[in-house]
This record gives C-alpha cells, structure tokens and sequence, in this order.
C-alpha cells in the first residue's frame, strides 16, 4: 500500500512530466483497456524495473505523444502514477476516474 507522501510524490513526478498537456477528445479510450499478464494497464517490466507510461494525442498539437511516466521496484507505484496521468489528461472521462486520485490530483495542481 502506498503511503499519502509517496502518493504525493508520484502525483507531482506525473504533473511535471505532461506539463500541463491535455488530451484530444477524440483520443479518448472509450472501453476499459484489456490488463497486461501482471493484471495493470500501462505498466510494463524492462530492465530490471517496472515502467509507467501513457500514450495520447495531444489537444494543442495533435501530436501523437508517448511519456514514460515513471521507473520504479514496485509495480504499485507504476499503476497509481498511470491512473493519475489517465485522469490528469481525460479528466471526468477517464476510464481510471475515482474520486481518491481525483481530490489528490487537485491538491498537486492548486
């Protein structure tokens, strides 16, 4: 279980990494996507190390875009910063939505 202050880390590490992006509309993921063989989604084991990362494309640009999110030991860590970029670019239509990540998501940004 993540601790409040790791959860906050991961959160901040998350913001800083979009930089602020948004995602098209149309690049919304309508279904829940299918889980990995390790049950999480957008979570991957390279190197010795589990990897976050999400793929969009960006509102402004219209670039398709692909951000390594986050390189940790723990699998947990790497799901809950996923979630939270799904939801910091989605918003209310991401698929991740709940209220936890939610309310955390706007202590970070205010």
């Amino acid at each position: 279980m993540l601790t409040e202050l790791k959860r906050a880390e991961i959160l901040n590490g998350v913001l800083e990494r979009l930089n602020g992006r948004r995602a098209c509309e149309a690049s919304i993921t309508h279904n829940t996507p299918i889980p990995n063989k390790f049950g999480l989604i957008g979570v991957d084991f390279t190197n010795g190390k589990f990897r976050a990362r999400i793929r969009f494309c960006d509102a402004l640009s219209g670039e398709d875009i692909r951000i390594t999110l986050l390189r940790s030991d723990c699998a947990d860590e790497c799901d809950y910063a996923y979630r939270a970029a799904h939801i910091a670019l989605w918003g209310s239509a991401s698929w991740a939505a709940c209220d936890d990540i939610m309310d955390e998501l706007r202590k970070c940004q205010s």
